[in-house]
C-alpha cells in the first residue's frame, strides 16, 4: 500500500501543478517578454503548482478539490476576460491585463472557497 500512497501524493501534486500553471502563464505572460525560452517558461509556470501540491498533502484545511475549482475558474475567467478586453501579447496595457488577470483570479478564490460559505 505504500506505492499507491506514494502515487497518489506524486499524482496530486502533478495534478496541482498542471492546473495551476495555467493561470502562473497567462501572468508570466503579462510581464515576461520572449526572451525565455517557451520550455523555461513553461518550467517556471510550474512552480507554484508544485508548492501548492505539497501543501495540499500537509493541509488538512485545503483539499485537491478546493485546486480544481480555483484552476478551472480562474481559467474560465481569465479566457472570458480576456475576450472582453482583447489582451493580447503584442501591445496590451499592462495594467489592464493584470487587473484582468486580477479578476480571474479572484473568481477562482470565491470558487474554490464556495463549499464555506454554503452552511
Amino acid at each position: 500500500m505504500a506505492l499507491a500512497d506514494r502515487l497518489e501524493e506524486l499524482g496530486v501534486v502533478v495534478g496541482c501543478a498542471i492546473l495551476l500553471a495555467i493561470p502562473t502563464a497567462a501572468l508570466l505572460g503579462i510581464f515576461v517578454d520572449a526572451v525565455l525560452l517557451p520550455v523555461q517558461l513553461s518550467l517556471l509556470a510550474l512552480v507554484p503548482g508544485i508548492l501548492v501540491g505539497l501543501v495540499v498533502l500537509r493541509s488538512d484545511r485545503l483539499e485537491y478539490t478546493h485546486v480544481w475549482r480555483f484552476g478551472l475558474t480562474t481559467w474560465l475567467a481569465a479566457f472570458v476576460l480576456w475576450g472582453v478586453f482583447d489582451i493580447s501579447q503584442d501591445d496590451t496595457d499592462i495594467v489592464i491585463a493584470l487587473s484582468a488577470w486580477l479578476g480571474a483570479v479572484a473568481a477562482g478564490l470565491v470558487a474554490a472557497t464556495a463549499d464555506r460559505w454554503r452552511s
